[in-house]
């Protein structure tokens, strides 16, 4: 019989209202060493983590770029960087 295990579970969370979201929690991993945490959406068809101008304060180094997705195309800013997951630590864009 052929194992169906998993490494990882991804768990949904219930946020707001009745909607139920498949949350996890990144680190985002500064040049000095600060640390932030936040719980993003797993998007398993994603190739690119999104996040909010909100947050552009938190990151370096950022550079003007164009993107495009599902939604279309738009204008946002890209830096290279490091991120915990998973108990890994991955670089990337």
């Amino acid at each position: 019989m052929p194992d169906k295990s998993f490494e990882r579970v991804i768990s949904f969370v219930h946020v707001q209202g009745n909607e139920w979201y498949p949350l996890v929690k990144v680190v985002f991993l500064s040049p000095n060493l600060r640390r932030l945490e936040l719980s993003l959406l797993f998007d398993t068809g994603a190739d690119q983590i999104l996040l909010h101008p909100e947050w552009e304060w938190a990151f370096p180094n950022l550079k003007a770029a164009d993107f495009t997705g599902s939604g279309g195309s738009f204008k946002g800013k890209n830096v290279q960087g490091r991120i915990e997951f998973c108990g890994q630590v991955i670089d990337c864009k």
